[in-house]
């Protein structure tokens, strides 16, 4: 019966668009006496003027529906003019041509200001006085208008060159270059430091244990990662963001008892106090920004998400061969050659060796820093 009655409204459609053949054309539709010949109504974020030729068969009127665009007749044409659109974001108005009761209505297109840096920030990787540039790419024309006191910056063509005094503060310095255009400002991050003088060395690793009770360690950074106890968390350090990473489900190293541990990361418990955890995988990482104080002390607090939850502890999960120790035929591949157990769940013993809660880094601050001031 489906089938009959679905055959039956087909047909009836059919009949319906087939008919629509015969209908005569509506009476009472009009075209419209202003025709447009030629539009350019989309604007980059600079301060312009675009025009937009017509044909009428008289007097023609136009206006804007925005403030930031107005429009003038002249003869057969429209002149729009749009001022310096002053924020990153695009904007969009509508050009109005009115002849008797007749209108057309024509869009006007305005982009941001983008400024685009080689990198995501001003990198300086040397304390001595020297000189950087970057290419900086700018759909309006940037001037510097401000930097730290002890930089200066230019802007020549597509680039941008930065030349700083020597560091002598032993912490990394931070600064802004601000660059404008009118109205328009953005701030371009700079950030001058060795990283053996400036940032590796010996921390404080700030924790809670399960039950909120605080402790802390030191603990040595270096180019390769983190020293914490007998445990090497391999760690990067990114000089155009002064930041640290730390990706999940890395090999840091033995637990007393001879096993493998690899380092993970959980959450805070959900509303319904559900705790989740990285698992198996290596995709997840934190990021622990770099913070200088005026004294030159440092703090830098690990932050990330786990499908939107926030991670709260690092877990230290210990692994093991099992009864396949002695086995090498049971090993996979990259068993057999790092001669470690893999990450997955059948080497896994379901043990945590050690959780820290809420870590983060603090230094105290150089002598040098002290003295520079």
């Amino acid at each position: 019966m489906n089938k009959i009655f679905g055959f039956l409204l087909m047909s009836c459609c059919l009949a319906g668009f087939v008919s629509c053949d015969d209908d005569t054309e509506n009476p009472y539709a009009q075209s419209s006496p202003i025709a447009i010949v030629s539009s350019n109504l989309s604007f980059d974020a600079t301060a312009n003027t675009g025009v937009v030729k017509f044909s009428a068969p008289g007097t023609v009127t136009a206006r804007t529906t925005a403030p930031w665009c107005s429009a003038s007749v002249d003869g057969d044409s429209v002149v729009v003019t749009v001022e310096q659109n002053t924020t990153i974001s695009g904007r969009s108005a509508q050009l109005i041509l009115s002849y008797g009761g007749a209108t057309e209505a024509l869009s006007i297109i305005q982009r941001g200001v983008v400024v685009q840096l080689e990198h995501s920030g001003i990198a300086v990787e040397t304390d001595e006085a020297t000189s950087v540039k970057y290419s900086l790419q700018s759909n309006v024309d940037l001037v510097v208008t401000e930097a730290p006191a002890w930089a200066t910056a230019a802007i020549e063509g597509d680039s941008i060159t930065v030349n700083v005094t020597a560091n002598t503060t032993g912490a990394p310095r931070v600064g802004y270059v601000k660059v404008g255009s009118g109205e328009f400002v953005d701030s371009l991050r700079i950030i001058q430091a060795d990283f053996n003088t400036d940032i590796a060395g010996t921390y404080r690793l700030n924790y809670k244990m399960a039950n909120g009770r605080e402790r802390r360690a030191n603990v040595t950074v270096s180019e390769t990662g983190m020293r914490f106890m007998t445990l090497d968390i391999p760690m990067t350090y990114d000089p155009y963001t002064a930041k640290f990473t730390i990706q999940a489900g890395q090999y840091v190293g033995r637990s007393e008892g001879g096993n493998y541990v690899y380092m993970m990361f959980g959450t805070a418990a959900d509303e319904d106090g559900q705790t989740y955890w990285s698992g198996y995988s290596d995709a997840f990482t934190i990021t622990a920004p770099i913070e200088v104080a005026d004294d030159g002390s440092l703090t830098a607090t690990f932050f990330g998400t786990l499908g939107g939850y926030v991670v709260e502890r690092f877990m230290f999960r210990e692994f093991s061969f099992g009864a396949d120790a002695g086995h090498e035929d049971r090993w996979s591949d990259s068993e057999r050659e790092t001669g470690r157990p893999d990450l997955n769940e059948n080497r896994d013993l379901g043990v945590n060796m050690m959780d820290l809660y809420s870590p983060y880094l603090t230094r105290e601050a150089p002598a040098s820093a002290a003295q520079a001031q």
